[in-house]
């Protein structure tokens, strides 16, 4: 786990508050894989009227729109209820390292720290796209390798789950 302590203007994040921060999109992915969801989940802390407010979204593959991605709904959903383009006082924390188009959603709307659990090697904006950030934003990726287990078992599961199907 990352060891120092972050500003989110008037909330300070400490170690255990970013591991418990951890361990809670960790059970969100558990029961989002349970409910044969991706386990993908992103949580957005930002600041409402001096109130640290905290919201958790996951992938949702169920509704058959491929834009529903945790980082996108819970980006979303937040401009939506406190009615304003931006969200430069948040910080986002997702299991996965975002794709192109979430790391688009996160820049447009300047959040100013995103916080990530596991690399995509086959689609990260960073990791594999090598996507330009120029400094608008704080990237911070956390050691958890709890996260990729999650992923790989999941993907796992579906392939030989395809496979039985197919007997």
């Amino acid at each position: 786990m990352y060891g120092g302590f972050f500003s989110l203007e008037d909330i300070i994040l400490t170690k255990e508050d970013i591991q418990n921060i951890a361990d809670e999109l960790y059970l969100d992915s558990i029961k989002a894989s349970a409910e044969g969801e991706l386990p993908i989940s992103a949580c957005l802390f930002y600041n409402d009227n001096g109130f640290t407010k905290k919201k958790i979204r996951h992938n949702n593959t169920k509704s058959k729109i491929s834009l529903a991605h945790a980082e996108v709904s819970v980006i979303v959903e937040t401009l939506a209820e406190l009615n304003r383009p931006y969200l430069n006082d948040a910080s986002l924390f997702v299991t996965l390292e975002p794709c192109p188009m979430c790391m688009g959603a996160i820049l447009k709307t300047k959040i100013k720290r995103l916080y990530y659990f596991a690399d995509d090697v086959k689609e990260g904006s960073l990791s594999y796209y090598h996507f330009p950030i120029d400094g608008k934003i704080e990237v911070i990726k956390i050691l958890d390798d709890r996260f990729e287990n999650l992923l790989k078992d999941y993907f796992k599961n579906l392939r030989e789950k395809k496979k039985e199907e197919n007997v």
